[in-house]
């Protein structure tokens, strides 16, 4: 799966709606991008000249109708072909098959290697911030159930 940063001048990003080119632009402004004339995405994210047919091209800074960009044989992506957009859920079974132990065998071992530890108590953001770091993903793509 691709990040944004990774996309090359021949793909762009299909924005079908207005509510998606903002997210986009956001995003594009989170990452440092910008317009190919060095003006921020959220200034002006153009998605009026195309509309529906909007696409993006990160890597050069333009945006253009997805029309020629079939034509021209781009890659073109959505939004939740993006590793930018992916959110990570942690839950009992992805823990279990992340360390190949049941809940009850992770709980055993760990009272076992660290019983001062007994009782601490993580916060979510902490948690968030330890799973992202060890998949090189922001925080703010993790949900925790």
């Amino acid at each position: 799966m691709k990040s944004i940063k990774d996309l090359t001048e021949n793909e762009c990003i299909h924005a079908p709606t207005r509510e998606i080119a903002e997210k986009l632009c956001h995003k594009f402004d989170e990452l440092g991008l910008k317009w190919s004339d060095n003006t921020s995405y959220i200034d002006n994210n153009c998605w009026n000249g195309c509309e529906e047919d909007t696409v993006y091209h990160p890597a050069n800074g333009t945006y253009g109708g997805i029309g020629y960009q079939k034509g021209c044989n781009f890659k073109i992506y959505t939004i939740d072909q993006l590793a930018d957009f992916q959110t990570l859920e942690i839950n009992k079974d992805f823990l279990e098959e992340l360390y190949g132990y049941s809940s009850s065998e992770l709980r055993a071992k760990f009272d076992k290697l660290y019983p001062d530890l007994f009782g601490i108590k993580v916060s979510l953001d902490q948690a968030k911030k330890i799973v992202a770091e060890k998949y090189g993903t922001n925080p703010e793509n993790i949900t925790i159930n």
